[in-house]
């Protein structure tokens, strides 16, 4: 609560190695929360989504990128609630190829995006705002210009589709990747 008392505790039983990375509260006082698992086994899940009430009983419980079997280590690094309360998770496909996927209100999968389809593209996105316009941007990292991998911005629609990505800095650093977008709020 506002002055940092525990009001509830709830303790999700996963396979080891799990991870809650995110945790957002819902206009409703419900809240959503994301888990990773730390593991090399391609078949457990990879990236979870927990929809709990209020007083933190779990609704429902959905693993994502379950079905493309072209991804066996995705790490979601960002849980984002959009403008229409669906869930947009960021990250890596563990390739790492950045990784983005949207699932509804219920927390079924609507689509994934690994930046550059088929083709090996590294990097990741860290942390994604929505623009007004259905629109979204990512702050992480990729290989620019030079080789090495700089701090970057990747741009996609609400569908899901690929509209563009750029190096912030060029060739000026040899390594880092980039997070203040999270700041970013839209007029």
């Amino acid at each position: 609560n506002a002055c940092y008392r525990v009001e509830w505790c709830k303790i999700i039983a996963s396979p080891s190695y799990s991870v809650g990375s995110y945790v957002r509260v819902l206009a409703d006082g419900s809240y959503i929360g994301m888990m990773r698992y730390y593991h090399l086994n391609g078949e457990e899940l990879r990236i979870t989504l927990i929809k709990l009430d209020e007083s933190g009983e779990p609704e429902w419980v959905q693993g994502l990128i379950q079905e493309d079997t072209t991804i066996n280590n995705a790490e979601g690094y960002h849980l984002l609630v959009t403008s229409d309360t669906n869930f947009l998770v960021s990250g890596d496909t563990g390739g790492p190829t950045p990784l983005f996927v949207l699932a509804d209100s219920a927390g079924e999968q609507q689509w994934e995006l690994k930046w550059g389809g088929e083709q090996w593209i590294w990097g990741g996105g860290f942390c994604t705002v929505e623009k007004g316009n259905g629109v979204f941007y990512s702050a992480g990292t990729m290989f620019c210009e030079s080789g090495t991998p700089g701090p970057s911005i990747y741009k996609f629609s609400i569908e899901g589709g690929q509209l563009d990505d750029f190096c912030l800095l060029g060739d000026t650093i040899s390594y880092g990747w980039a997070q203040p977008i999270c700041t970013y709020h839209d007029s």
